[in-house]
């Protein structure tokens, strides 16, 4: 029994030997595979023996390192939903939103992106310090714009160490509206006539509608007229007809329609215009610059606005006029004529709130006896 058991021993060293020669004549890559197969083993079974491997170089992981410095002006909310029902009718919607400088820096405002014309930003400061706060106001008038879902949004563009943008938005399902005007403005380009005419309509879908009771521009080029009311499905419309003369000075010309009504909630309505003339000659070119300008209402020390209006020098300036009445608007020659060319600078100051409500400024250049006009839009901007 002791000599069979003796030789099952033998035999069992016998095997292990032919093992470990085989084993220490195995190639390289085969050897390799074998620790990438304990390696992943020993990954998966304990991290702290993973880590140490790692550290005794065996193998060498690419160290990942975010360093994105965070936000410093920082909003209360960046979506604004007034919920999936249409809101109670009403001529102006405000919604605002508030913000921090919550950073190490200050915070310089630099630029409102709306994402379309029919909102005006209002912004309460430019300059914001570390720990300082203020809002945003996105007024929306509501009498231009159709019924149904809608979403408005706008691009704020800032700097503190470095340019960053921040997107805010407006979420309002409007209800059928009481009063609507349209077009919400009026473009004509081209030649026109005496023969061609424009509508303008205001329909009010109210118990008790209102009445037009007059309507002007304020380009003495345009004229306009109410029409007898229409009784439509939708409720009642009083057409308005816009004229022209029967030939339109050269040149591009900016207006308002100033439409009067008896009603408390909606006393005036307006409308911008733009009407295109044939173009100028090359020596009676005018040249407005900036075109337009905006102006904040109820801003004390508001610098003046300064248009510089480049012209024949053979020009002679009738009147200079501002809508509304409260704006101002002073010129003066700012250089000596040259190449048969002169400037004029004009000053354009809101010194007190006008009367009217309107965000829609406007002044009117009358020259050469009446023959001539320059027009230069301003944005009044309502806090």
């Amino acid at each position: 029994m002791s000599k069979k058991r003796s030789r099952q021993r033998m035999e069992a060293d016998a095997t292990q030997s032919e093992a470990a020669r085989s084993n220490l004549s195995e190639s390289p890559s085969v050897s390799q595979n074998r620790r990438r197969h304990v390696l992943v083993l020993l990954l998966a079974v304990s991290p702290f023996l993973a880590s140490l491997l790692l550290s005794q170089g065996e193998v060498r992981l690419p160290v990942l390192s975010i360093s994105e410095r965070p936000v410093t002006l920082v909003f209360d909310e960046y979506l604004l939903s007034y919920g999936e029902y249409p809101i109670e009718p009403r001529p102006l919607l405000e919604p605002a939103f508030h913000f921090r400088n919550i950073g190490k820096f200050p915070v310089s405002i630099e630029e409102l992106i709306p994402s379309c014309g029919c909102i005006t930003p209002q912004l309460t400061k430019t300059e914001i310090p570390p720990g300082a706060d203020g809002y945003i106001k996105l007024p929306i008038r509501t009498a231009n714009e159709p019924p149904g879902p809608h979403e408005y949004s706008l691009t704020v563009r800032y700097r503190d160490t470095e340019t960053r943008y921040a997107d805010l938005s407006v979420k309002v399902v409007l209800p059928e509206q009481k009063v609507t005007v349209t077009p919400q403005a009026l473009l004509v380009m081209g030649s026109s006539s005496t023969h061609q005419t424009h509508e303008i309509s205001v329909s009010d879908m109210r118990d008790q509608p209102l009445n037009v009771i007059g309507a002007s521009c304020t380009s003495p080029l345009i004229g306009v007229e109410p029409g007898a009311v229409r009784i439509q499905a939708a409720g009642r419309q009083i057409p308005l007809t816009v004229t022209f003369p029967e030939q339109l000075p050269p040149g591009r010309h900016h207006g308002v329609i100033q439409i009067d009504t008896d009603d408390d909630e909606y006393p005036q309505l307006f409308v911008p215009l733009m009407v295109t003339g044939s173009p100028r000659s090359a020596d009676q070119k005018v040249e407005v610059s900036p075109p337009g300008g905006r102006l904040f209402v109820g801003r004390t020390n508001q610098e003046p606005f300064t248009v510089v209006v480049q012209m024949p020098e053979n020009w002679s300036i009738d009147d200079v006029r501002t809508y509304p009445a409260d704006m101002t608007a002073t010129y003066q020659t700012a250089t000596s004529p040259t190449d048969g060319r002169k400037g004029v600078v004009l000053q354009i100051q809101l010194p007190e709130i006008p009367l009217l409500e309107t965000r829609h400024g406007m002044v009117t250049i009358t020259a050469n006896q009446g023959t001539d006009y320059i027009t230069v839009p301003v944005q009044l901007v309502w806090p």
